[in-house]
């Protein structure tokens, strides 16, 4: 493990992230944080350059290359969606978009990243008529892995829980959002209708992965925590999980929004949350708290589609 003052160069990321399990001609969903890894020579470069090393030409490397909606229409018009539109994803996202030989698919909001052999045919399918995750999806049942870079406050879940959120429509609060993007050179309107999670729910569900023994492996790249996993088998836990115990998928935080008010499938309790959230001084989060409360349009479900 290097230390803290230690300098991490490519060669150590190739070393670490081989150790860690990952192979050539993996398909891999990269979860990354790079300030947890340490001192890194070259930066965000050298772990994109030591992650494509490590797979070769035959494997692939998917990242998030989200962007971000907008509350009205007429901000949204202002931030038109490209293919060139910046991730709010990170700086691997951004790293990615910035290769000649990368792919990056065509929808409007969720947009993935893609190098290698497979990131063609990956990005080709994931247009504006598609579901949010079905990158991942599609990852899945084709022998797809996840590498989680970065410990439980840093990265997010292993890749599979919102695909298995999507599936099964469970319905959430949100308010609407939007973007405009171009197709086939008309200018279209898109509002999502997919939920949000919950950092601290997505990541506890690590410990029942670990039970189910569907980790492949632990161990260190740089300073940081990293695991991989195999995408079917957290993905079929996900599945059985929800359901069989859905009323069990909440975070355990008395002060968590989502979990405690936005969920359909929870019980409200707007009371003990904002209790919470004063106690913590929360006051912005108080006032979203009631925000929240009073919307009674659940995505995906009785929101109307498109941007009327």
């Amino acid at each position: 493990m290097a230390t803290d003052r230690e300098s991490i160069g490519f060669d150590r990321m190739v070393w670490d992230l081989t150790t860690l399990g990952l192979k050539r001609g993996d398909l891999v969903n990269v979860k990354a944080s790079l300030k947890s890894i340490g001192f890194v020579e070259g930066g965000i470069k050298t772990l994109l350059d030591a992650l494509l090393e490590v797979v070769g030409e035959e494997g692939t490397i998917v990242t998030e290359s989200f962007v971000r909606t907008y509350r009205s229409k007429r901000e949204a018009k202002k931030n038109i969606v490209t293919q060139s539109t910046p991730s709010y994803a990170g700086a691997l996202a951004n790293e990615i978009l910035n290769r000649p030989n990368v792919f990056r698919s065509t929808h409007p909001v969720q947009k993935f990243a893609a190098i290698g052999a497979q990131a063609e045919s990956l990005m080709k399918k994931h247009t504006p008529d598609s579901r949010p995750y079905d990158v991942l999806r599609e990852m899945i049942f084709s022998g797809g892995k996840n590498i989680r870079i970065g410990g439980l406050d840093k990265v997010v879940g292993v890749g599979t829980t919102h695909v298995a959120v999507d599936y099964l429509k469970l319905q959430q609060k949100r308010e609407a959002s939007y973007i405009y993007f171009y197709k086939n050179s008309s200018l279209q309107c898109f509002k999502p209708d997919w939920v949000n999670g919950c950092q601290i729910l997505f990541n506890n569900l690590i410990e029942l992965f670990e039970k189910k023994n569907a980790i492949i492996s632990k161990g260190k790249v740089g300073n940081a925590d990293a695991m991989l996993t195999e995408m079917k088998q957290t993905y079929d836990i996900e599945i059985d999980l929800l359901k069989n115990s859905l009323d069990s998928f909440r975070c355990n935080n008395p002060s968590c929004i989502l979990c405690n008010i936005g969920w359909k499938h929870t019980k409200t309790n707007l009371h003990g949350t904002v209790i919470s959230l004063l106690k913590e001084k929360k006051y912005g989060l108080t006032y979203r708290a009631f925000q929240m409360y009073f919307v009674n349009k659940y995505q995906p479900g009785n929101m109307k589609s498109g941007c009327k």
